[in-house]
C-alpha cells in the first residue's frame, strides 16, 4: 500500500474523532488534559 494513502486514511479517522466531539473547544480541553 502506498505510504501516503495510508497516511491520509490515518488523518481522515483522526478527523472523523473530532468530528464527534459537540465542540472542538471540548476536544481541546480534553487534549491538555492528556498533555
Amino acid at each position: 500500500m502506498n505510504p501516503l494513502k495510508l497516511l491520509l486514511m490515518l488523518n481522515l479517522n483522526v478527523l472523523d474523532e473530532v468530528v464527534k466531539y459537540d465542540c472542538f473547544e471540548q476536544f481541546v480541553r480534553d487534549l491538555k488534559k492528556l498533555v
